[in-house]
């Protein structure tokens, strides 16, 4: 019973400049009984804005359906598509996927696709499995089924870096020099004129630091 009112909301949260949203099914399953649920009437898009509270806007918005007369031993099977791509980006794509959930999970599979043109380099970390490397359709797979998930448990006094659960990433990146001269590129779009007093205070800094780089950022952060 205590899974009923989450169970009877089917919700997705994307960014609507560069995204879109595509329901493909909504069915609740009673007794063996499929009843489709789904309908556009139902779909409600609201702003949201979990971070106004600390002055940050992103323009997010969240499409959910409400389902009604949802009851104990229904399954809901629902499937849906987020599509587009932050244009930030460029040409590169980076994602990551954890291998431990909190909940008892039957069946997992996770599958990313690339051009064939742009392959992907990824790294395992903290024993994660090794995903299996094919062709599939003219393009790469990158596939993990089943593999080995760690049942994840709150340790009481953790640093927030503190990590022990297994993950992968995945990018098209092929060295930190490229994302450097990626991220080079996107700030930029925000370069200003500076003023002479700061100018000023750049070279002193430049001269304290003796040109050791760690040193001038140190005391530039510092500033």
């Amino acid at each position: 019973e205590t899974g009923v009112q989450q169970a009877s909301e089917v919700s997705v949260t994307y960014s609507p400049e560069y995204q879109k949203v595509i329901f493909h099914y909504i069915n609740q399953v009673r007794d063996g009984r499929i009843i489709s649920r789904l309908s556009p009437k139902q779909i409600r898009v609201v702003q949201e804005e979990t971070a106004a509270g600390n002055y940050q806007y992103n323009n997010e918005k969240r499409a959910f359906v409400i389902l009604e007369d949802v009851r104990k031993d229904d399954r809901i099977d629902y499937a849906y598509s987020v599509t587009g791509f932050n244009p930030v980006f460029g040409n590169h794509f980076t994602t990551s996927q954890y291998f431990t959930y909190g909940t008892p999970i039957t069946n997992f599979f996770y599958s990313v696709f690339s051009s064939p043109a742009q392959p992907l380099q990824y790294a395992l970390y903290n024993q994660a499995s090794q995903p299996v490397v094919k062709d599939h359709n003219n393009l790469k797979l990158y596939h993990w089924s089943q593999p080995e998930l760690k049942k994840y448990e709150s340790v009481s006094g953790a640093p927030a870096w503190f990590d022990k659960y297994p993950y992968t990433t995945l990018t098209t990146f092929k060295s930190w020099a490229e994302v450097g001269s990626w991220g080079v590129k996107v700030f930029s779009n925000y370069r200003f004129p500076l003023d002479a007093p700061l100018k000023k205070k750049i070279d002193e800094l430049r001269t304290q630091s003796k040109g050791n780089k760690d040193l001038y950022a140190e005391l530039a952060t510092r500033y």
